[in-house]
């Protein structure tokens, strides 16, 4: 993934583009409810648009053009981020008959002021890296909110 940089990632966008593996929606078997699936596609779009970060931060404006536009609702949201945290701190996926868990992060996520701090893992950020390497999906995150709005 050496042939990405901050300012040249391979995926553009910015943080609100997201590129989901394909194996990442095909192959997991532990699905999070949709609040957390969000903050989930937030970290692999932050992750995605800069590459030579160790640590990232989810802000509070981040989630300020999704529905509801209400800051209370954006601050429990990185709340729920943190407190739950062990729910998505594994991925489990399956390869027929193969179980293999990855782990998520290096450090649980911790709040701070108004944004989370959260450090992936490894293999974590090889997959959000790994736009045009591998198969996956493009979505803007408030495309995303629409649809898990609308399945819900």
């Amino acid at each position: 993934m050496s042939i990405q940089s901050n300012s040249k990632p391979l995926k553009t966008g910015g943080p609100s583009t997201i590129f989901i593996p394909k194996i990442f929606l095909t192959n997991r078997t532990n699905r999070l409810d949709k609040k957390l699936e969000i903050i989930f596609d937030a970290m692999l779009g932050k992750i995605s648009s800069r590459p030579d970060d160790m640590e990232y931060y989810i802000d509070i404006t981040d989630f300020l053009h999704l529905e509801p536009k209400d800051i209370n609702t954006a601050e429990e949201l990185l709340e729920m981020a943190v407190n739950r945290s062990e729910e998505y701190e594994h991925l489990k996926l399956s390869f027929d008959k193969n179980d293999f868990i990855m782990p998520v992060f290096r450090r649980t996520p911790k709040l701070e002021e108004h944004h989370i701090v959260f450090t992936p893992s490894v293999i974590m950020k090889v997959f959000a890296l790994s736009a045009t390497v591998t198969p996956g999906y493009y979505i803007e995150l408030g495309e995303l909110w629409s649809i898990y709005n609308y399945v819900s």
